[in-house]
């Protein structure tokens, strides 16, 4: 299933669009409900990283980013249900256009790949890195939005929200998942 993730974000640079800068914000991830992958409940998860404004003209500056991101969401497959936390270094390459001064829309790409991939049914007290029948993959999308620039006596802070859209699968089930919980909830029981 493909997400779509909401991102709102807060980027502190150097000055507007040239030069280094950080950037922290929120996510909420929403998946396509495949009824044969189960049910997603999102939660907010967090992002941060490092980033580099470069202007190309007036209007056009490029933008990279590298950092983390973390997805948290409930998983119902059947009567099972699991936390999951999957995080990502991020490589997010992106084209500001200024429409105003302060107003900028954007757009570019994400590649997310796989850091790590947690799992904690409801019931069981341990998280569990692998699933049998669980994949999490790298991500791939699209990602657009606006942000706002304000000067902060040389430091431009920049509230942005944008939208992350999925290209790839970023987890795909297979029917072990039931079956996994169940043994899982045996194991700790005896």
């Amino acid at each position: 299933m493909n997400k779509i993730i909401l991102i709102l974000s807060l980027c502190l640079t150097t000055s507007a669009f040239a030069g280094w800068g950080v950037s922290g914000g929120l996510t909420l991830p929403s998946f396509d409900n495949d009824p044969s992958n189960g049910e997603y409940d999102s939660t907010f998860g967090f992002s941060i990283a490092g980033l580099y404004d470069h202007k190309l003209t007036n209007e056009l500056t490029l933008s990279a980013n590298i950092g983390y991101s973390q997805y948290l969401s409930d998983w119902t497959v059947g009567n099972q249900t699991a936390e999951v936390t999957t995080s990502y270094l991020i490589i997010r390459p992106l084209i500001h256009y200024s429409i105003m001064d302060v107003f900028t829309v954007f757009g570019g790409f994400t590649y997310g790949l796989n850091m790590s991939a947690e799992y904690e049914f409801s019931g069981t007290t341990t998280k569990y890195e692998d699933i049998p029948g669980v994949d999490v993959n790298n991500r791939f999308a699209l990602n657009f939005g606006a942000g706002y620039l304000i000067d902060l006596s040389g430091l431009m802070l920049r509230p942005t929200i944008s939208y992350e859209l999925g290209l790839n699968d970023a987890i795909e089930a297979r029917y072990y998942f039931n079956k996994s919980a169940q043994d899982i909830r045996a194991r700790e029981a005896s």
